[in-house]
């Protein structure tokens, strides 16, 4: 018995051994398969895969610190039963005791830092089109290259936040010889048609101007009087940005790859398939990532529609500019209600700044009375 089993056995080893290799009866995975690359000066790849970009957020100007005051609830309980104690010393009823409990100790700060306006973010946006109708056709790979454009005085620092409405694909980026690279490339065979988000750091290595903006801190007592102007706090920060005579752009430029199929897409199986790998570069047009005048911060001024309010400190006389809105406020309250001490005395800073008008124009009780905030 055991001998007619052995001879079924290597009887049937040809079989056996003939299945482990492949047979050349059995059905192709495509019809025909073909690969065509265009040569960088056609720009034919344009008839599979569209791309365009566009950049967007400029940024605001400063960073606002703000400290918020201290009071009474801000202390210990120790602390609070001291300072009860000394105000109640010198206080004669409970009136007066609770207003002085309700002042702040400490006042609160409002701290502008100015960016240096020449490095800056842009966020980009690309659109990635098939422009095949049909439906089997896939882009399977893709890279957008983006440069600073011939003559630019821009430089690309760095990449960040790279992502693709497409959660299957790769994403990747690199930056060499100045030249930003995005590269989306499809794991899962689906189309890569979709949007690319990036955030792009820049550098502006061109020609700048610089403006002195002024700080200032300790404009009121904790009782809400008006301090004298010679015991304010004054500081200046120098804003720098870009002075651009032009428009800066990037060239935008891709290369894709795409899976065509000429014939046999009507049918579910891919044995009919006429298949056609698709290689070439494009270019998808500049885009403009700062324009003239974009980056120029938004400063406000002491002004009566005819003269400004200036100061003559350190750095020479200046127009008093200030970086936000409210800081401006706030000093021309503070101004209007020191008036009188302004006009006796305009000396401001522990005497290091002087309070003059643009022209050489004398500083009046009229201008004090009629200026305004005013952006520029």
């Amino acid at each position: 018995m055991s001998k007619y089993i052995s001879v079924c056995i290597f009887l049937g080893m040809p079989f056996v051994l003939s299945s482990c290799f492949p047979s050349q009866k059995l059905p192709k995975r495509y019809k025909s398969y073909a690969a065509r690359n265009y040569v960088p000066t056609k720009d034919s790849i344009k008839y599979f895969v569209g791309v365009s970009g566009y950049a967007f957020g400029a940024g605001g100007s400063e960073k606002v610190k703000v400290e918020q005051p201290k009071n009474i609830f801000s202390l210990s309980g120790e602390g609070q039963k001291q300072l009860i104690e000394s105000i109640a010393d010198n206080e004669k009823n409970s009136e007066d005791l609770l207003a002085k409990l309700s002042e702040d100790i400490i006042q609160g700060t409002r701290e502008v830092k100015l960016k240096d306006m020449t490095r800056f973010n842009r966020k980009m946006s690309f659109s990635v089109d098939n422009m095949r109708l049909n439906p089997a056709d896939r882009i399977m790979k893709l890279t957008i290259s983006l440069a600073p454009a011939a003559g630019s005085e821009l430089k690309i620092v760095s990449c960040n936040k790279l992502s693709a409405d497409n959660k299957t694909a790769v994403l990747s980026s690199g930056i060499a010889a100045g030249t930003l690279n995005l590269l989306e490339e499809s794991k899962t065979n689906n189309d890569l048609a979709g949007s690319i988000h990036a955030e792009v750091a820049f550098e502006y290595k061109g020609t700048t101007s610089v403006k002195e903006v002024f700080v200032f801190n300790g404009l009121y007592n904790r009782d809400k009087t008006v301090v004298k102007p010679n015991d304010v706090v004054i500081s200046q920060q120098r804003c720098v940005y870009p002075d651009l005579a032009k428009d800066e752009v990037l060239t935008c430029s891709y290369e894709a790859v795409v899976r065509h199929v000429i014939e046999g897409d009507n049918t579910i199986s891919e044995a009919d398939d006429e298949i056609e790998v698709v290689k070439g570069k494009a270019s998808a047009g500049d885009i403009s990532v700062i324009s003239k005048g974009q980056l120029t911060p938004k400063l406000w001024m002491i002004t009566d529609n005819r003269n400004n309010l200036e100061l003559n400190g350190p750095t020479g006389q200046n127009v008093l500019l200030f970086a936000t809105y409210e800081d401006a406020l706030n000093f021309i309250t503070w101004f209007k209600r020191a008036s009188s001490d302004i006009l006796v005395n305009s000396k401001m800073g522990n005497g290091a700044y002087q309070a003059e008008l643009s022209g050489g124009a004398t500083l009046t009780d009229s201008f004090i009375k009629n200026c305004v905030v005013k952006g520029m």
